[in-house]
């Protein structure tokens, strides 16, 4: 655990005032720290705890020693606690001590300790992670293993190590990147205010070495990386030579997937037709667990992903086990998924339904199959609509139109009371450059009318009729 602060002595003092908000919880009274006794006697913290036995009430005093030092606490400081204990006890016998070591004592203070424990059980010794476990179990913070899942969904990759840390009256959770950088949560693993990070700079750059990254860098930092890692994914593809720029932990990430081989030092995709249900479903997401430019899949231009993507579809039946007839849904999926890139993580993820066993009807099955069709429609869908997806759609891989034909019957408990067709063409259209400016892209979608010509089809113009002249 650290505690945060500007110097030495605001460290010490962060750390006296987290002991005091502890006794305090605990019942202990007349906390005071930075005592100084009649003798000239320095005291951390001291308190008062009263309890009533029988009839009377019992107080018992209580003494405090917090050092919040980098390195474990030697013997100078442990005896140096151990006179102050002494002289306290001369005037009130019953004094307990506590002696809070934040990175805890070396084998000689140990030592001592275990011993005087044999004979003595008013003294002990508190750490940083006796201060922390208190601390999640009276629910003032989350466990490490909650920060670790939410840093992951907040910034979407995952830190090499997480470090509680106590500022102003207030747990913190430091999230290290790497030797230089890190980031910063509340004590329950939210994102922290522009405002409030500022006000901990100080203490955060006088703590900790490194540099304090923020949500939106550290977000842009990952999305770097991963572009970075899928333009070597499709370099792979199109048997293309990797830059010698690539960084090294983007090399290192794919040696550790199932759908990669590692060659002496270099790396190369694995035949697709060697890949099992987990490593071609680990290949499709893993393109899309960050956002990425259109560019960054230029590999579908030459269709260099068609073997992936067929090894996929023919693996259909061990990702969805419920289909009956995958072969009816994969001989359309060949011919229409390789232009849509929703459509291969919606089929690389299983749907979240109920289990069916052997015995599972005929019916079940051919509902779940339906449910997975609308899944992959709405994908296309939504490529379709994707501004910045469009035109690579409509100018590099040809697609033009969507049309949809649907029928809604509405029903009594008796009788049907009629019905609403829908026919539904989108196309995407091509703006001219004195267009261009008013819409803001050069694409679009315009919805025709059912009797416009097929977009494979020559454009028919109507005929224009001349007046007659006299």
């Amino acid at each position: 655990m650290l505690i945060l602060g500007v110097t030495a002595d605001d460290k010490g003092s962060q750390l006296e005032s987290l002991v005091k908000a502890v006794l305090l919880s605990q019942g202990y009274a007349d906390v005071r720290t930075n005592v100084v006794t009649a003798g000239g006697n320095e005291l951390d913290i001291t308190a008062v705890r009263s309890d009533d036995v029988v009839t009377s009430l019992h107080h018992t005093p209580l003494l405090g020693e917090a050092k919040a030092y980098a390195d474990a606490v030697s013997t100078p400081a442990w005896q140096r606690f151990l006179g102050k204990m002494l002289l306290a006890r001369l005037d009130k016998p019953h004094t307990h001590g506590v002696f809070i070591a934040l990175n805890g004592v070396n084998g000689n203070v140990r030592g001592s300790f275990d011993h005087l424990r044999e004979r003595e059980s008013a003294i002990t010794i508190v750490d940083g992670d006796d201060l922390l476990r208190r601390a999640i179990d009276n629910h003032e913070a989350v466990a490490e293993t909650v920060i670790v899942e939410r840093a992951v969904e907040q910034y979407l990759k995952r830190p090499t190590r997480v470090q509680a840390a106590y500022y102003a009256g207030g747990y913190l959770w430091v999230l290290h990147w790497d030797a230089r950088s890190y980031s910063i949560l509340d004590a329950r693993g939210d994102m922290l205010s522009a405002e409030r990070v500022e006000q901990l700079r100080p203490a955060l750059g006088a703590s900790i070495t490194g540099s304090l990254v923020a949500y939106a860098e550290a977000l842009a930092a990952v999305e770097e990386l991963h572009r970075a890692r899928v333009e070597v994914v499709g370099r792979l593809l199109m048997s293309a030579p990797l830059p010698d720029d690539v960084p090294a932990e983007v090399l290192n990430e794919l040696r550790a997937e199932p759908f990669v081989t590692a060659v002496d030092d270099a790396i190369a995709l694995t035949d697709p037709a060697e890949l099992d249900a987990p490593a071609i479903t680990r290949f499709f997401l893993s393109l899309f667990e960050h956002r990425l430019p259109v560019e960054a899949l230029s590999f579908m231009t030459g269709g260099h992903h068609l073997a992936h993507l067929n090894r996929l579809i023919d693996l259909l039946p061990e990702i969805h086990p419920w289909l009956r007839d995958p072969e009816h849904l994969a001989g359309r999926l060949r011919t229409i998924a390789p232009s849509f890139p929703s459509v291969w993580t919606v089929i690389s993820t299983p749907l979240a339904y109920t289990s069916l066993d052997d015995d599972a009807t005929p019916q079940a099955a051919e509902m779940q199959r339906h449910a997975l069709a609308e899944t992959i429609i709405e994908a296309i869908r939504g490529d379709f609509a994707n501004v910045a997806l469009r035109g690579y759609l409509h100018d590099v891989l040809g697609v033009a139109e969507l049309e949809d034909e649907t029928t809604l019957t509405v029903k009594s408990q008796t009788v049907p009371l009629g019905s609403l067709d829908v026919h539904t063409r989108l196309r995407i259209g091509r703006l001219d450059d004195e267009l261009l400016g008013e819409a803001g892209t050069r694409h679009v979608v315009i919805r025709l009318l059912p009797d416009i010509a097929e977009p494979w089809e020559p454009v028919q113009t109507r005929p224009v009729t001349e007046p007659e002249t006299e």
